[in-house]
């Protein structure tokens, strides 16, 4: 369990993280956006749009556990969802727009648990419990590794 602190900081992370992205990603062209610079990689497009699916999913999944009896959580393929002609996309101003209103949304959300709130679980696969400390430790954590990788995609430009 997540002390309250630590809870913190990630939402914090969690909260600041649709500016950062902005701040990396708002001049670039759709080419740039669309362009492959490291083999083997997603472009900045796809991990933008992947960032989308993921924390959506996740926002979701916060949802049924607060609202439901130890709900089944709902497993995406990422590698699946980027070569969809969406997450392929060089236009990201709409998947920037859905992840500052989802962002405040979760953020919200968040901050007004209750003590027992941070408390309830999930399933995925039908065994492996989630709780909300789990996801906003995992997703504060997704949204540091994607600004990473993004920088270093920049960098290898």
């Amino acid at each position: 369990m997540l002390t309250a602190e630590q809870r913190r900081d990630y939402i914090q992370t969690i909260d600041r993280f649709p500016d950062e992205l902005d701040k990396l990603v708002s001049d670039l062209t759709p080419e740039e956006l669309t362009t492959p610079y490291i083999p083997g990689e997603w472009t900045i497009a796809q991990i933008v749009h992947h960032v989308v699916d993921m924390h959506t999913n996740s926002y979701l999944r916060l949802k049924a556990i607060l609202s439901s009896e130890r709900p089944e959580m709902q497993i995406l393929d990422q590698d699946t969802l980027a070569v969809l002609p969406d997450a392929q996309d060089g236009d990201i101003q709409h998947s920037l727009m859905i992840l500052r209103g989802l962002h405040a949304r979760w953020v919200q959300t968040w901050n007004a648990m209750t003590d027992e709130q941070w408390q309830r679980i999930g399933l995925i696969r039908g065994t492996k419990e989630i709780t909300p400390d789990y996801l906003v430790a995992g997703y504060a954590n997704h949204c540091r590794n994607h600004l990473e990788q993004i920088t270093q995609t920049l960098a290898a430009r």
